[in-house]
């Protein structure tokens, strides 16, 4: 006060707070929030008289409305943000931080929907300066704030310079919008946060439509409010013709949606409203949702749910609402034909083998997940083996895994055992964290998420169509996502991590080892370097249940895994059928491998033996190399197994005739969890 600093207790500091956001109380109110009971009333007189000692005067004695006038931190930095979308400083916290154990249940519930409300304002903000401020210190400090006030940012539009959009998903976007000109029509967007999808919204909503993008709140008044607010700011910016007061209450939301559907059916603004953290969204925000899919004028309205939050979103939206003309899209990782042309403008080179080996690194490491991938993409080109995780990739990879409640702890010491157990097993490696009915609970709950997949040893794909399948049984669970893995485990402290990965089990060498019986060397020969393949209009990937990321592109099929030393690692089974035992080669190119013992990078079945290519004499990184024999009476089945590893396959001939590959189903077959 007057540029001195106060010391006030916490309850002082909150009775403040609520007085400044909430404007003059009664008495009687304030007594509620902080000091129920018989004495309430001397409590509040007492606080009262400390606030005048410190020069802080809330009424005059005996006055039954308290109240209290000054200029917030937050204030000042609406109003420096509403002037300039650059020069206004770094949030230095989130909001009301430390209220949260002041006062009784009503002041507590008030603080949550206060943050919420908060948030919700401050995040458009943010994400305007983020996509505006090409400036690093700028972008820095407006991570950071989004940070502390747990904002995410949407870094799904290109960042700098580096353009990876896909256009898979354009013509489904398009024919939803054609439909939802005649009557509303939900989509339901799943991915990981950064992406892409908005930016896959934006490129296919043109003019006339209008796309207004808000943050869920939990309270179903406020959530109205906010985005009733943020439709109007949306229209007249496009010059809509609006009243000049509408009034907006989150006492009576119904009858603002009922104002706000009026509004729509007068102007006819086609809207796209996209609507952000939906696993936030209550029942009765479900039902007013349902309310405007059931008005008369041109809406297409789109959920993005994080892949975790796709099932129970989606299960709600068939048991508790009726909203009809729904769609469900995954956003697809990044291909090499999205990251190729960025590369060739960082390099300043063409495109050829190396700028393609570039491209697929950035791909497996990235899990491709663009936000990683526009991070990684300046390293394309390096030798390092694992690329380290920014802290802003780190934040959403735990920001995802903060979807399933009460886990976090126990999900980063399962990423910290590192290999794949069945629930009995970790519970015996965690026996003083937590119960096993505990454990098993986190664990059913993370798998209903997507984030655990059950990981066979062995796993067979059928080409050219990528069709897949696994043995029958109970398989250990694991992480689907290396780069969650490892973000989790980096919470850990290096100690807890040590003894984790040390609990029992044998993680095998880090370099490759001799190959043992039944498995033989398989011979190969180099070949002259080869060109890309020829730009097809057909793709197809699949993301495997053990993190083997199979492409089909441009005629040619990549194998790509992304991981760390397992004991077991899974075998990948890549299975071409033929009627007649015949002849047969294949020409690849292996640019990274890594595994453990009795790991390969290739090698083809021939009955229960394995004839692969010797780890301890591999063809160089890079090199083309071709190898050849005659299939079994049921076809060729090639075998690889590798936690770390870039396998491109240019050519598979059988009986002298290539085999395309051209699967038949051009889109991502996966299992259903993609970035």
């Amino acid at each position: 006060m007057n540029n001195e600093l106060l010391h006030l207790s916490r309850r002082s500091t909150a009775l403040l707070i609520y007085l400044l956001l909430t404007g003059p109380q009664h008495r009687d109110t304030l007594v509620s929030l902080f000091w129920p009971g018989r004495s309430g009333m001397n409590n509040l007189r007492v606080e009262l008289s400390k606030l005048r000692s410190a020069g802080i005067i809330l009424g005059t004695p005996g006055s039954p409305l308290l109240a209290f006038e000054a200029t917030s931190d937050l204030q000042q930095w609406l109003s420096a943000a509403e002037q300039s979308l650059s020069d206004y400083p770094a949030l230095q916290g989130r909001a009301l931080s430390g209220l949260e154990a002041v006062g009784e249940t009503g002041f507590q519930h008030w603080v949550i929907q206060q943050r919420e409300a908060l948030v919700n304002r401050l995040s458009p903000i943010l994400r305007r300066s983020y996509a505006h401020d090409t400036r690093p210190e700028r972008r820095r400090l407006i991570e950071e704030s989004a940070a502390r006030i747990g904002v995410v940012l949407d870094m799904s539009l290109p960042q700098g310079e580096y353009d990876l959009s896909q256009s898979d998903l354009n013509g489904d976007i398009i024919r939803l919008l054609q439909a939802a000109m005649d009557d509303p029509q939900l989509l339901v967007f799943s991915g990981w946060p950064g992406s892409g999808r908005r930016s896959t919204l934006s490129r296919a909503a043109h003019s006339p439509w209008k796309v207004v993008d808000v943050d869920a709140v939990g309270h179903s008044g406020l959530m109205v409010a906010a985005m009733v607010m943020r439709i109007l700011e949306q229209l007249a910016s496009g010059g809509a013709a609006l009243p000049e007061v509408l009034d907006i209450s989150a006492q009576t939301p119904e009858k603002t949606l009922i104002r706000l559907a009026s509004l729509l059916q007068d102007v006819r603004a086609p809207l796209v409203l996209v609507i952000h953290g939906t696993r936030k969204l209550s029942q009765e925000s479900f039902q007013h949702l349902e309310f405007l899919m059931n008005c008369p004028v041109p809406l297409l309205m789109v959920l993005m749910p994080s892949v975790a939050e796709t099932a129970p979103l989606l299960q709600v939206l068939a048991e508790r609402s009726h909203i009809r003309n729904r769609q469900l899209l995954v956003q697809p990782r990044l291909r090499p034909s999205a990251v190729l042309p960025a590369l060739e403008q960082t390099a300043q080179t063409t495109a050829g083998p190396d700028t393609l080996a570039a491209a697929l690194k950035v791909i497996q490491q990235s899990e491709g997940w663009l936000a990683a991938a526009q991070e990684f993409l300046p390293r394309a080109f390096s030798t390092v083996n694992r690329f380290p995780l920014p802290v802003r990739l780190r934040s959403l990879l735990l920001e995802t895994g903060n979807t399933v409640p009460g886990s976090l702890e126990t999900l980063a010491r399962l990423a910290g055992l590192r290999v794949p157990l069945s629930e009995t097993e970790v519970a015996d490696r965690l026996p003083d964290y937590a119960t096993a009915e505990a454990i098993h609970t986190v664990l059913g709950r993370a798998q209903a998420a997507g984030m655990l997949v059950r990981r066979p040893t062995q796993i067979t794909v059928v080409l050219p169509d990528l069709i897949w399948n696994v043995p029958d049984g109970e398989h250990p669970l694991g992480f689907d996502s290396e780069l969650q893995r490892a973000a989790l485990a980096g919470t850990l402290d290096a100690g807890l991590r040590a003894r984790l990965r040390s609990s029992g089990l044998s993680e095998g060498p880090r370099s490759p080892a001799p190959l043992t019986a039944p498995v033989s060397p398989l011979a190969w020969q180099p070949v002259p370097p080869l060109l890309s393949g020829k730009p097809l209009s057909a793709h197809a990937a699949v993301w495997l249940p053990g993190g083997y990321h199979l492409i089909a592109e441009d005629g040619q099929l990549h194998v790509l895994r992304l991981g760390v030393p397992q004991p077991n690692t899974q075998e990948l089974l890549l299975t071409l059928q033929t009627a007649v035992a015949m002849p047969w080669s294949l020409t690849g190119r292996l640019d990274s491998f890594a595994g453990g013992v009795g790991d390969y990078p290739l090698g083809v079945c021939s009955g229960e033996s394995r004839n692969v290519l010797d780890p301890a004499q591999l063809p160089a990184a890079g090199q083309w190399f071709r190898v050849a024999g005659t299939t079994g009476q049921s076809g060729l089945k090639l075998t690889l197994r590798a936690y770390d590893l870039i396998l491109t396959i240019r050519e598979i001939t059988l009986g002298g005739q290539v085999v395309p590959f051209v699967p038949g189903n051009f889109k991502d077959i996966g299992s259903g969890v993609q970035h």
